[in-house]
């Protein structure tokens, strides 16, 4: 698997473990945060990238919406079944 952000390209994607972070708004709602690797953000933040989009059920995955609209995802998850399979698995 290839991806490349500017100038931060990567032959074999990172696999880390982040935490899930429960943050409780003055409002009484509350909100759930998981952060991104420092070098990863920055890069991320260098090409303009503010939002992204997410696909998750029992797992989870993000693509910088600026790179792709949900219809490539769409078609990206429908050519590699497997993957699909990966989200449906329970923890």
């Amino acid at each position: 698997m290839y991806f490349s952000i500017g100038d931060m390209c990567v032959s074999v994607p990172r696999i880390e473990v982040r935490k899930l972070t429960t943050l409780r708004r003055p409002d009484g709602f509350t909100q759930y945060l998981l952060t991104l690797p420092k070098e990863y953000g920055e890069a991320l933040r260098t090409e303009g990238v503010k939002s992204f989009y997410i696909i998750y059920n029992q797992a989870l995955a993000a693509f910088p919406s600026n790179t792709a609209t949900i219809e490539d995802l769409l078609a990206f998850l429908k050519a590699h079944p497997e993957l699909e399979k990966l989200f449906a698995k329970k923890p």
